[in-house]
């Protein structure tokens, strides 16, 4: 989802870390953001929660229908959104202003 597509740069996925990682446990890199259901955070960083909810879904969409795998877990600590690290805002994955939460979630990057 994040590499191609329209959402190229606006979904990210937090980096498997390798050395503790085992064949029971996955650990990923930490990623900064606001849950996606924290309308008064969205708004703190200058983002339209409506917005947000529309590239959520196309990402989601983008998952099922383009990739073939979707991500099973995605209650708000798995989802978070944040700017798009180029700055802007506009639609996006992960890539550009997304981050995936605690261990193992995706993000939307605004």
């Amino acid at each position: 989802v994040s590499s191609s597509g329209a959402l190229a740069g606006a979904v990210e996925t937090p980096a498997v870390v390798g050395a503790l990682t085992s064949a029971r446990v996955l650990t990923m890199t930490y990623e900064e953001g606001v849950s996606v259901t924290d309308v008064a955070g969205l708004r703190r960083l200058g983002l339209d929660p409506n917005e947000v909810s529309r590239l959520l879904c196309e990402a989601f969409n983008a998952m099922i229908f383009d990739g073939g795998f979707v991500h099973c877990d995605p209650h708000p600590g798995n989802v978070l959104v944040r700017r798009r690290r180029r700055g802007h805002c506009s639609p996006h994955g992960a890539g550009g202003a997304a981050a995936g939460g605690g261990g193992g979630g995706g993000g939307v990057g605004v």
